[in-house]
């Protein structure tokens, strides 16, 4: 049978038939565990330091590791406790909506925006430029969406933890 890379379900997160351009601005595949296993060009998750205001006169020097701060959201319900909040690039997002349902977080930026949905082994993560069409808030949130769904799809379940604490992945049609 065909196997497709993760390199493969980019295009899925990145186009849409009948659209033309890019529907996104970036977008990534990334583990459970914050390792990107597939991310458009140039698209990483940081690690800096950064001066969080904490009032008119004050800031705090807080590290912030985007990936650990986004799993830190998508594993309480949308509600992220790390200090700085979610932000991809260097950029605050602010929560829009989290739907428990689908395990999906909404975020908002000036001009822009991402979405964030975790399945059963994996994170589907994409931002959007709204200055940039056809890049739009329904497209992106589409597309991760899609592709989240179709990832569920394949069949993956999580059955055992072995005592390495490494997952054991089985495709349920073998």
């Amino acid at each position: 049978s065909f196997k497709m890379s993760w390199n493969d379900y980019l295009g899925y997160l990145t186009y849409k038939e009948g659209v033309e351009g890019q529907c996104v601005e970036h977008g990534m595949i990334l583990g459970h565990d914050g390792t990107p296993w597939a991310a458009t060009a140039g698209f990483a998750l940081q690690s800096y330091d950064f001066n969080l205001p904490i009032d008119e006169e004050h800031t705090e020097k807080v590290n912030i590791n985007e990936v650990a701060n986004l799993l830190d959201c998508l594993n309480n319900n949308g509600v992220c406790k790390a200090k700085g909040g979610v932000r991809i690039l260097n950029t605050k997002y602010m929560m829009v909506k989290y739907d428990a349902d689908k395990k999906a977080a909404y975020f908002s930026r000036v001009k822009g925006g991402a979405c964030a949905v975790k399945t059963a082994q994996a994170i589907v993560l994409a931002t959007y430029n709204a200055e940039v069409p056809p890049q739009s808030v329904g497209l992106c949130n589409e597309n991760v969406e899609k592709l989240a769904d179709y990832l569920a799809s394949q069949g993956y379940q999580i059955l055992s933890l072995s005592h390495k604490n490494k997952l054991s992945v089985y495709d349920h049609d073998h």
